[in-house]
């Protein structure tokens, strides 16, 4: 379990993520994908390459609507979590969300607290390619292939 001062510190660092997929298959050979029906993990490192990070996208074939993108620390926390059109959420205090929502880490209780979006941070999180850049400006994420980085 990772300490509050890590996990923060975690999300802080400048990251980036390789275009290939570690777990799961992609037709797309230079970008994210998106499509509906994939469920993949990409790795990803911080800038200065200490930390190792995974990050996992999520999106139904049957709910196309619905997305969830996170990233993992090594250790294999949940460090943010965005969810877009899933299931309502109940905080551990009885609060109730919408199935809209963004979890981050709190020690103690992993990423079981979560909260309404901030739409200065998450412009349009019905749009899967703008919830992804917005989530990566959120997690200070950059994505890269082995020739530099893309745009997504």
């Amino acid at each position: 379990m990772l300490s509050q001062g890590e996990a923060d510190r975690q999300i802080a660092v400048p990251k980036f993520v390789m275009l290939k997929p570690f777990r799961g298959t992609s037709s797309l050979a230079n970008g994210i994908d998106f499509r509906p029906g994939i469920d993949l993990v990409y790795q990803a490192s911080s800038v200065d390459l200490k930390d190792s990070f995974y990050l996992d996208l999520t999106r139904p074939r049957l709910k196309p609507q619905k997305l969830k993108i996170q990233i993992r620390a090594s250790s294999m926390d949940v460090l943010v979590r965005l969810d877009i059109n899933g299931a309502p959420h109940k905080n551990p205090d009885g609060t109730r969300l919408g199935g809209t929502h963004l979890h981050l880490y709190r020690e103690g209780a992993g990423d079981d607290w979560a909260s309404v979006l901030d739409p200065g941070k998450f412009s349009d999180p019905n749009d899967a390619h703008t919830a992804f850049l917005d989530f990566c400006g959120y997690c200070r994420m950059e994505v890269t292939s082995l020739m530099g980085r893309v745009q997504v």
